[in-house]
């Protein structure tokens, strides 16, 4: 289950199969579920996405992060499901 305190962000490439961020202040803690949000498995990160203000999976892998940090946006991006996320523009 989900914590209930923080804001949301989903990201579902099918019926089944998603992700959520959850953001609280400065802390934010990724989600994966593959049986429609029933359960939910923690994603630990080598990076914090506390910043991150939209996300998008686009395969199990493979998945995308908008990012605003103090100069400005940023795009970030993932090939294993979200346990390691790259800087990919500006560089």
């Amino acid at each position: 289950m989900l914590p209930a305190s923080g804001e949301l962000l989903f990201s579902f490439i099918d019926p089944h199969t998603g992700w959520a961020l959850k953001r609280n202040g400065d802390r934010a803690q990724l989600y994966f579920t593959r049986d429609q949000g029933r359960k939910w498995e923690e994603i630990n990160a080598a990076i914090s996405l506390y910043r991150v203000t939209e996300l998008q999976f686009l395969t199990p892998k493979e998945g995308w992060a908008l990012a605003e940090i103090k100069e400005g946006v940023v795009f970030l991006k993932t090939d294993d499901g979200g346990k390691r996320w790259e800087r990919i523009w500006p560089q």
